[in-house]
C-alpha cells in the first residue's frame, strides 16, 4: 500500500524539481554558448524540432504563425543590422536618390551603359523613396517579398505533397539567416525572387485562382519577365521551362503532345518577351536610359567566372585590367578584349577547369554569405571612443555573433541541400510515371540542376544563392517525405 507523503513534503519536492530543472537549463545553456559552435548546433535542432512539431493543422492558423515568424525575424534584422549599401546597390541607391530629384545623370555614368539593365531596379528604388526618403522603406519592402517567398513555398506545395513536409519544410525556410539578412543592404533579390516565384507558382499549380492554364501560363510569363527586369536571372527559369516542356512533350512526342508543348512555350515566352521589350522602350523613350535594359558587356561575368586564382569571383585585378584596357583600346570592343582572354583562360589549362569548377561550386552553394550585413560595424569602432580592452571585447563578442549566424546558415542550407538531393531523384523519378501530384513541381528540380550549371560558367559570389533556395526548399520537401517514409517502413 502506497504511504501518503504531507502536503509540506509535496510542496517543498515540487519546488525542488522545478529549481532543479532550471539550474539544468541554465546549464546546458551555459556548456551550448560557450562555443559559438555549440549555439548553432542548439539553434539547428530546435528550428528542426519547432519545423517538425508546431504545425498548426488548420491552414489560416499555420499561415498566420508562418508570417508571423517570418516577418519576426526579418523585421528585427531591418530595425538592428545597419549595412552601408555595397557595390551595385550603392550605385543603384546613388542614381535612384538622384532621380527622386529628376536628376537623370546616372545614365551618363559607364556603369549604366553596360548594365543598363540595372535601371528597373533604379525605378524600383526611386519609387520607393518617393513614398518615403528613408531607406527603411527599402529594407520594409524587402521584408515583405521575403516573407511573401516564404508563404510561395508553402502555396506551391500545398496540394502537391502531404501536409506535414510541406509545413516542416516552409516553416524551417523561415528561420535561416541569410534569408533575413539580405533586404538590409538594399538587395534587388527579395523582390526580384518573389515575382519570380509567383509567376512559377502559377505556372505549375492547377489553381483554383485562376483556372484556365492558357492564363495562368501568361501571367507566370509576365511575372518571371518582371522579376528578371528586376535582377536578371530570368535565364535559369527559360532552361528549367523548356527542359520541363521538352521533357515532358517526349513522354508521348504526338500530335496532342506537340500541340500542348508549342501552346505553352509561346504562352509563356511571349509576354516574357514583350514585356522586356516594352520596358526598353519606354525607359529609353523617357530618356532616363538611352540603352534601354541592354546588356553591353555580358563578356564580363565569363571573364570572372573562368578566373582560376579568384575562384570566378569578382576581383578588383580584373577590373583594374579591363578599366585600362577599355581606356587604351581605341575603337576595339569589349567583346573583342575579353575573348582571347576568356579563351585563354579556358583553353590554356583545361586540366585546370575541374578545380576551378569544384571551387565555384564551394563559394556558391556552402561560402559564409551574411558578412557584408555586419561589415558597417567596423566602421563605426573607428568612430566611437572606445578603450582598447573594451573595443577588443566588443570586436569579439560582435565576431562570436557573426560567426554564430553564418554557421547557422550554412549549415540549415546545406540540411536543405542534402534534402533536395533525394527530393530531386524522386520528384524526377514520380514525374515520369504520370504522376500528377509530382508533375508541376519537377520544374524546380530542373531550376536547381540549370543553376548549377550556369554557375558553373559565370561570375559567383556566395549571395547569388539567394534566388534558387526557394526551389531547393520546395524540393527538399520530397526528400523529407522519402526519409520519414523510409523510416516508417522499417519500423512496420
Amino acid at each position: 500500500m502506497r504511504k501518503e507523503t504531507t502536503l509540506g513534503f509535496r510542496i517543498i519536492n515540487r519546488i525542488f524539481m522545478v529549481c532543479f530543472g532550471l539550474a539544468m537549463i541554465f546549464l546546458l545553456w551555459a556548456v551550448i554558448t560557450r562555443s559559438n559552435q555549440g549555439l548553432a548546433v542548439f539553434t539547428i535542432i530546435a528550428v528542426g524540432l519547432i519545423a517538425w512539431f508546431v504545425q498548426p493543422r488548420r491552414t489560416g492558423a499555420y499561415i498566420l504563425l508562418l508570417i508571423a515568424i517570418s516577418f519576426g525575424i526579418k523585421y528585427y534584422a531591418i530595425t538592428h543590422l545597419f549595412p552601408t549599401p555595397i557595390q551595385d546597390f550603392k550605385t543603384v541607391l546613388d542614381a535612384a536618390q538622384g532621380l527622386v530629384r529628376g536628376d537623370t545623370s546616372f545614365n551618363q555614368l559607364k556603369y549604366f551603359y553596360d548594365w543598363a539593365y540595372q535601371t528597373p531596379f533604379v525605378l524600383y528604388d526611386t519609387l520607393l523613396l518617393k513614398i518615403n526618403q528613408n531607406i527603411q522603406t527599402i529594407k520594409l519592402v524587402n521584408a515583405l517579398a521575403a516573407v511573401g517567398i516564404n508563404v510561395l513555398i508553402y502555396a506551391t506545395l500545398r496540394g502537391h505533397l502531404e501536409e506535414r513536409y510541406a509545413k516542416a519544410v516552409t516553416t524551417f525556410f523561415a528561420f535561416m539567416p541569410f534569408t533575413a539578412i539580405t533586404g538590409t543592404w538594399l538587395s534587388n533579390q527579395p523582390m526580384a525572387t518573389f515575382l519570380t516565384y509567383l509567376g512559377l507558382y502559377f505556372f505549375v499549380k492547377n489553381g483554383k485562382i485562376i483556372s484556365n492554364g492558357v492564363v495562368r501560363t501568361v501571367v507566370a510569363g509576365v511575372l518571371v519577365a518582371c522579376g528578371n527586369l528586376m535582377r536578371p536571372e530570368g535565364i535559369v527559369i527559360i532552361v528549367a521551362v523548356t527542359v520541363f516542356i521538352v521533357i515532358k512533350w517526349s513522354k508521348k512526342a504526338n500530335k496532342q503532345a506537340t500541340g500542348w508543348a508549342i501552346k505553352k512555350f509561346v504562352c509563356f515566352m511571349v509576354p516574357y518577351i514583350l514585356i522586356g521589350v516594352v520596358a526598353s522602350q519606354l525607359i529609353m523613350a523617357t530618356g532616363i536610359n538611352p540603352n534601354g535594359i541592354a546588356n553591353n558587356n555580358p563578356w564580363w561575368k565569363f571573364t570572372l567566372g573562368f578566373n582560376h586564382e579568384s575562384k570566378g569571383m569578382w576581383n578588383k585585378e580584373d577590373y583594374d585590367w579591363l578599366q585600362s584596357q577599355e581606356a587604351m583600346a581605341g575603337n576595339q570592343s569589349v567583346k573583342d578584349i575579353q575573348m582571347p582572354v576568356i579563351k585563354q583562360r579556358i583553353f590554356d589549362h583545361p586540366t585546370f577547369l575541374p578545380k576551378l569548377f569544384a571551387d565555384k561550386v564551394r563559394v556558391f552553394w556552402a561560402f559564409p554569405r551574411i558578412y557584408p550585413a555586419f561589415e558597417y560595424l567596423k566602421e563605426v569602432d573607428q568612430t566611437k571612443a572606445y578603450e582598447k580592452e573594451k573595443l577588443q571585447e566588443v570586436r569579439a563578442e560582435r565576431q562570436y555573433y557573426v560567426d554564430y549566424f553564418d554557421m547557422t546558415d550554412v549549415w540549415l542550407f546545406l540540411i536543405l541541400v542534402a534534402l533536395s538531393a533525394i527530393g530531386c531523384f524522386q520528384i524526377i523519378r514520380s514525374s515520369n510515371r504520370e504522376n500528377r501530384k509530382f508533375e508541376g513541381n519537377v520544374v524546380f528540380a530542373y531550376i536547381i540542376f540549370a543553376t548549377f550549371v550556369i554557375y558553373l560558367l559565370i561570375e559567383v559570389q556566395p549571395r547569388y544563392v539567394y534566388f534558387v533556395q526557394p526551389a531547393v526548399a520546395i524540393v527538399a520537401a520530397y526528400g523529407l517525405k522519402f526519409i520519414d517514409e523510409l523510416r516508417r517502413n522499417q519500423r512496420g
